[in-house]
């Protein structure tokens, strides 16, 4: 007998995928029929991203020849960006970008969720398809949950070992179900941290200049439970995303107190930032008052 083998379509091409969204945007949508500001809030967000699409698609500010193959399409509350190909260090850039996009969002109080994924896409400046893009979508609306973007687990197994123990390092975490998601406030604090060392070549003052990041995070967190008649589920979800600020926050002091990242931080610095960055942390008994019949 004889098999038919379907020939596989010369549009596809195998590529790393990050489908993103902006959580509780049909609400901002709504509310901006009454509220002209919510309008224009949305407007500079869906700006934003639109104008990052649009420089990721001309290839002039690209890291490597590999990242100007990059391609972004921002259309409504959804972001798509595709590069072709995959080794350690695009897989490395392709999820900085994401962070990226994910703290350009947290400056407008708002929060993507999404899933990052390798698999055929046929992916233009005019049109986007194929199998990854509904991989991704599946991911997102199943498994992400809270707002976090959630990494295929797959796509893991095709780095090298090193690049696996160094991404985890860096630039992502696990949840208890052992799914890897990226862990993008960590990530983007020591960004911010070597970001300002480098302007001021002073580690202890960079660190205080970082600081703003979990401020900026803690006040999008609240300015999304502020809205009013929220469900269960977006109140668990947030509570999550409140766990995983101060998760971030006990770590980054752990790392801290042994030098692991900041070797050079004398002890006289050491006391007088710790408590900063601890003043930081989401009061999750305030939490829990507020929202106290959702435990």
């Amino acid at each position: 007998m004889t098999y038919y083998k379907p020939k596989k379509s010369r549009h596809y091409r195998k590529s790393l995928l990050a489908y993103l969204d902006i959580i509780g945007f049909k609400k901002k949508v709504y509310k901006s029929l009454k509220f002209s500001e919510q309008a224009d809030a949305i407007y500079e967000l869906l700006r934003v991203h639109h104008r990052t699409t649009q420089i990721i698609n001309k290839g002039n500010n690209a890291p490597s020849v590999e990242m100007t193959k990059l391609k972004g399409t921002a259309f409504s509350d959804n972001i798509v960006i595709s590069l072709p190909g995959m080794n350690d260090k695009t897989f490395r850039s392709f999820v900085h970008l994401v962070t990226y996009f994910q703290w350009e969002t947290i400056d407008y109080y708002s929060f993507l969720r999404g899933a990052i994924v390798f698999g055929d896409i046929c992916h233009t400046r005019e049109l986007i398809f194929g199998p990854a893009i509904i991989q991704a979508y599946k991911m997102e609306r199943k498994l992400a949950v809270w707002p976090r973007v959630v990494v295929d687990p797959q796509l893991i197994g095709l780095l090298s070992e090193e690049n696996r123990q160094y991404v985890f390092d860096i630039m992502l975490s696990k949840d208890v179900n052992e799914l890897p998601f990226v862990d993008y406030l960590r990530y983007i604090f020591l960004s911010k941290v070597v970001e300002e060392a480098n302007v001021t070549d002073k580690t202890p003052r960079s660190l205080l200049a970082a600081d703003f990041v979990f401020r900026q995070h803690s006040a999008a967190i609240w300015d999304a439970l502020a809205e009013p008649r929220l469900g269960r589920r977006v109140v668990s979800a947030f509570h999550t995303l409140s766990l995983y600020h101060n998760d971030c926050i006990d770590r980054i002091v752990r790392e801290f107190e042994s030098g692991e990242y900041f070797p050079t931080i004398d002890e006289e610095s050491k006391k007088r930032y710790i408590p900063i960055l601890q003043e930081d942390k989401i009061d999750l008994d305030h939490f829990f008052q507020r929202y106290h019949k959702f435990p």
